[in-house]
């Protein structure tokens, strides 16, 4: 989600008003306002793009689940937070974590959230993350998250809360997500360092593993 000139400038004014001693009349309705607007491009999203409840509706319906007053406190104090006050897409600075990176963050900062909303939110994350990447066939963000590159794909490896590997990737211009088993996992890590290292030899060749598992990786375009 890029967060265009107006918005900033609207998370800018608001996160001044918000931390200014007095307010006056004047400035106290125009904070309301721009909460609102803000609210709604970020939060609510709009005909062209998404917004955090559509690409977080998992963890914020644990939320709901867990505590409903918990949700709208932590979709109100996101919009005053630190992680979003930093994101800078004017289009994309280099530097910059898009807003749903930075939301995810945000999360990760709470002591008052249930012990598996990280998980949930990794998720819903790192499938946003891929499926930009494959939109454009490219990685043109900055991200904190491990998004590793081979080559031919960028592919995240993850964990449930049972400690199975979670596969995200991007191939072929598709979003890949699932459980993988360790083998796969292997092989993938392998061809990140093959690229690394500049080795020009074919997948089938470079990349350990059986050739049953490496051809579907292939045809997957993973490897």
């Amino acid at each position: 989600m890029a967060l265009n000139f107006e918005a900033q400038l609207m998370s800018d004014l608001l996160a001044r008003h918000m931390h200014a001693a007095n307010l006056t009349a004047e400035q106290a309705v125009q904070t309301k306002q721009l909460r609102s607007r803000l609210r709604v491009r970020i939060v609510s999203g709009n005909e062209r793009e998404r917004g955090i409840e559509q690409i977080f509706a998992k963890t914020l319906g644990h939320l709901i689940f867990t505590n409903e007053s918990l949700r709208q406190e932590v979709l109100d104090d996101f919009l005053l937070s630190e992680e979003f006050r930093n994101v800078r897409e004017i289009p994309c600075h280099s530097t910059s974590l898009c807003v749903e990176e930075a939301f995810y963050w945000f999360l990760s900062t709470r002591d008052n959230l249930p012990k598996d909303i990280m998980t949930i939110a990794n998720d819903e994350v790192m499938k946003e993350l891929m499926t930009l990447i494959a939109s454009s066939g490219e990685r043109w963000f900055h991200t904190r998250l491990a998004i590793a590159f081979n080559g031919r794909s960028h592919f995240s490896i993850s964990s449930n809360n049972a400690g199975a590997p979670l596969l995200y990737a991007a191939a072929k211009r598709q979003l890949i997500a699932g459980p993988v088993s360790p083998e796969i996992v292997s092989i993938l890590m392998k061809s990140v360092e093959d690229f690394a290292n500049g080795n020009s030899e074919g997948p089938e060749d470079s990349v350990s593993g059986s050739g049953k598992v490496r051809k579907a990786l292939q045809t997957l375009g993973l490897i």
